[in-house]
């Protein structure tokens, strides 16, 4: 327990590198009441044990010196108990150590450059598993650098007596003192900053990211926060987290995929490293394809798409798997009530490779053979995912990673209907150093999709196949020609292949014919760069551009229609291409501009426009696309998607980034999309442009957030009034009407509070506009008797409106360093109050004829689950 703190910034550096515990609190010194705690700003820290040591002399409590800081740990029965007898000596002994090192030389004595300036270069690693750090800050004296995506570094240096010191957010700083006698090489190892107390947040920002950075709309998921996040059913979820954001919503439980600022679902350019995914969820949307424990980062693009993102009109989500330990094996078991999952890593050369395999798989049929209803005991759902990482160290200035990627999915209700669907993908990253902070990797990606729909029973019973499988070659650049300037530049290829629908009869009884539509082939080739320019310490700007050019390729046919389009029907003729033959060709320039201003030191002013185009769209006609919705090509009929992006934000931090503030305003003009004939026919149609009708579309709104990032409290508050409309000829006379996923207010409220080191306590609260439907507002009685509905125009009724409260409390490991293996417990507590939120709303006819709306709820009940997880200590 604290009886008093107060706070002192010993060196100018205050809140970095704190542990959690003391970070959340904002300060730097515990101490309790009735100890003379007297001290100087700036004094050094030897000098500030002193006088703790002499204060603290016969009171019980135990003093320990930590970097720039200080802190008063209590009791000492407890620091003995809990971290070891010998803890504080080895501490002390281990700084004296380290102070007293002797001077060691580094470089070849007489190897230097032409203007007499030593290089010194060498990588940034995690002290623990020697992953690569990367924007490492290193300074030496009043110049410095930063590493590289691979970790790496290199400075002009002028020969003698160096001292360099390496800092990154999350780790303790590492200080080095060397003679340089020439050219030569220089590795560092950083600590995480709180191994003191066995508990750290490590970000990839920094604390004032959201005032400094150029581009708006940016999200970045804290994977410790998603630890501690209420959970469905007990299984951590990134696409879950994401959703807590401002601007991303769903369409609710069971919904495949998410939706941003409006946008569709395959409007997202979904990124697994450089592994597209064209369907990231599991058990129909319940659960998405990303292991959290195989992530090592998590942003998601939704204003100013860097360019090489930008293949999707609406945002891009960028996971980045993490390499295994390059030092020790290490593994992990986590078990929930309906799915478990284990990680296993180490070394394959220590210190030069590593890997890491990560698998996760679903046991939910015993939870439904509890349901005391006939058609659920007879419903079976299994997915099971593997990741598996080979990362290779070659040389100081090269780097290899292989990876591999597969998950399937097997789910059928009742022996009624069900859906088989399965993803297989595989990587190779080269990496290079090309000196100075310039780098470089080349990466090949094959990926295959394929989906199969099943409706068992009946004359009609027949098995629906889709895919798509893609082939992809990219090389990207990473240029730093000065302090002030940066560069990204690359060239992609990637040639797709889209398995249009295959129907085949499901058993002998079926009366189904069979039908195989032709493959659609696809090459999209592009090239793009993008500039970020610190003009001066207020402003910056980043500028960029990505042109793309796109063949459809035969083999295929194409049909010539009316004057009046394909809408009409009216076939005239057709042409038959060859294997290879460009069918339909285009070529596209996507600009992008970011600009921002600094106002004073803790507030920005940011304004971004970008273009986009999407060449390959998801097609179906319902409340949010199945496994097997299939994809669709750019052709001669159906256009591609292009729009354009605008956004102004306000950001502002108070209280040292403590609080972070944001308002920001965006609107997208679609000029270019497309919509479905009502009662169109989808699935397996040959001639799926006569049912296509184009259009245009705008999506426009305002996020308003307020987050706490430190405290014994700390969390989000974020509301978001969004709309996004479409307007096709053919629909709603021609008027703009609500997209299928125009929710109009969400409002999201997140609170953390950490109990103590251990125990935490997570509370969730969502809130959405209902999404529109279409509706029968009368009937109408025809000749035979027959009540026939009246329907309103499209989406012109909602849904009723979705909110939601989840809690959780975690216990995390202990500090009994003798225990082999540390548990981790997660009590989580889904949908609180039990609310029905509908998932859509379907009517049907009463006695009296009168049309009778029903709520259809996937998860109308409270769900608890409690999660164990176990790992070595």
């Amino acid at each position: 327990m604290l009886f008093g703190l107060a706070s002192l910034p010993l060196m100018g550096q205050q809140n970095q590198g704190l542990d959690t515990w003391a970070q959340r609190r904002g300060v730097s010194v515990f101490t309790p009441h009735g100890v003379p705690t007297k001290f100087t700003p700036d004094t050094s820290l030897s000098t500030s044990l002193s006088q703790l040591q002499q204060g603290l002399e016969n009171s019980g409590y135990g003093v320990l010196g930590y970097r720039e800081y200080v802190f008063v740990v209590l009791p000492n029965e407890r620091l003995v108990r809990d971290l070891g007898a010998d803890y504080f000596e080895n501490l002390r002994a281990a700084r004296q150590a380290a102070t007293d090192e002797a001077l060691s030389d580094v470089g070849a004595t007489g190897r230097l450059t032409a203007d007499g300036r030593a290089e010194l270069s060498g990588m940034v690693l995690d002290g623990v598993n020697a992953e690569p750090v990367i924007g490492a800050v290193i300074k030496v004296g009043d110049g410095g650098t930063t590493t590289d995506a691979t970790g790496r570094y290199r400075l002009q240096l002028a020969p003698g007596i160096t001292e360099m010191t390496v800092s990154y957010v999350g780790y303790a700083d590492a200080q080095r003192r060397f003679n340089l006698r020439g050219n030569g090489t220089l590795n560092i190892e950083l600590l995480e900053s709180a191994q003191t107390l066995d508990e750290v947040v490590v970000t990839g920002r920094s604390a004032d990211a959201n005032v400094s950075q150029t581009i708006a709309g940016i999200s970045s998921l804290d994977l410790k926060q998603l630890e501690r996040s209420a959970t469905l059913l007990g299984e951590a979820d990134v696409v879950r987290g994401l959703l807590l954001n401002p601007g991303v919503t769903t369409v609710g439980e069971g919904a495949t995929g998410f939706n941003v600022r409006g946008g569709e679902v395959d409007q997202n350019l979904l990124l697994q490293d450089e592994i597209v995914l064209f369907n990231a969820s599991h058990a129909l949307g319940f659960f998405s394809t990303f292991n959290a424990d195989m992530v090592r980062a998590v942003d998601l693009y939704k204003g100013g798409v860097p360019p090489e993102y930008s293949a999707r009109l609406a945002s891009a989500l960028q996971v980045d798997m993490r390499d295994g330990n390059r030092e020790q094996t290490r593994w992990s078991l986590t078990a929930g009530p309906v799915t478990g999952r284990g990680t296993l890593e180490g070394p394959l050369k220590k210190g030069r490779s590593s890997y890491i395999v990560g698998v996760r798989s679903s046991y939910v049929n015993w939870l439904l053979n509890l349901v005391n209803i006939p058609e659920v005991q007879r419903t079976r759902a299994f997915f099971l995912d593997g990741n598996a990482r080979l990362s290779f160290r070659m040389g100081e200035s090269d780097g290899l990673i292989l990876s591999a990627y597969g998950s399937t999915d097997d789910f059928v209700y009742d022996d009624t209907f069900g859906f088989n669907y399965y993803t297989r993908a595989g990587q190779a990253t080269y990496n290079k150093s090309l000196g100075g902070d310039n780098s470089a990797s080349f990466t090949v990606v094959a990926s295959d999709y394929f989906s199969e729909q099943q409706d068992r029973q009946g004359l009609d019973a027949a098995t629906l196949s889709t895919g798509v499988a893609y082939l992809k070659a990219k090389a990207a650049f990473r240029l730093k020609p000065s302090d002030e300037l940066g560069i990204d530049a690359g060239l992609q290829a990637q040639r797709i292949t889209v398995q249009r629908g295959d129907r085949t009869p499901f058993n002998e009884a079926s009366l189904v014919s069979p039908l195989a539509l032709d493959d659609q082939q696809g090459l999209e080739s592009y090239a793009y760069a993008d500039a970020n320019w610190e003009l001066s310490d207020r402003f910056s700007v980043v500028a960029g551009a990505r042109l793309s050019h796109y063949r459809q390729l035969g083999p295929g046919t194409v049909n010539t229609y009316g004057d009046s389009g394909p809408s009409a029907g009216e076939l005239i003729d057709s042409t038959v291409y060859a294997d290879g033959e460009t069918i339909y060709s285009e070529t596209n320039l996507d600009p992008r501009l970011s600009l921002r201003f600094k106002v004073g030191t803790d507030a920005s002013l940011k304004l971004g426009y970008s273009r986009s185009t999407q060449y390959i769209n998801q097609i179906f006609n319902g409340d949010s696309p199945t496994p097997s919705s299939q994809y669709q090509l750019t052709t001669t009929h159906i256009p591609s998607f292009r729009a354009h992006s605008a956004s102004l934000g306000l950001f502002r931090n108070f209280r040292d980034d403590t609080w972070e503030t944001s308002a920001e305003v965006y609107y997208r003009y679609i000029d270019r999309l497309w919509d479905y004939r009502d009662f169109a026919n989808l699935a397996a149609n040959p001639t799926l442009e006569t049912e296509i009708l184009v259009g245009e579309g705008r999506a426009y709104g305002a996020e308003l957030s307020l987050k706490r990032t430190r405290g014994d409290w700390y969390g989000w508050l974020s509301y978001t009034y969004s709309r996004t409309e479409r307007q096709v000829p053919g629909i709603n006379r021609g008027r703009f009407y609500p997209s299928n996923f125009d929710q109009p207010h969400n409002a999201r409220l997140v609170l953390n509070y950490d109990i103590s080191m251990r125990a935490s306590l997570n509370a969730n609260f969502t809130y959405s506009t209902g999404r529109p439907t279409t509706a029968p507002i009368t009937n109408y009685r025809v000749s035979n008797g027959l009540i026939v509905p009246v329907f309103s125009e499209r989406n012109q009724v909602r849904i009723p409106d979705y909110h939601r409260l989840d809690l959780a409390l975690t216990v995390g490991r202990g500090y009994d360093q003798t225990r082999k293996v540390q548990t981790k417990w997660t009590l989580s507590v889904y949908n609180v109050y039990g609310r029905k939120n509908a998932f859509s709303v379907y009517y049907t006819q009463s006695a009296d004829q009168a049309n009778v709306a029903n709520r259809l709820a996937l998860l109308g009940s409270v769900f608890p689950s409690l999660t164990l997880t176990l790992s070595p200590t």
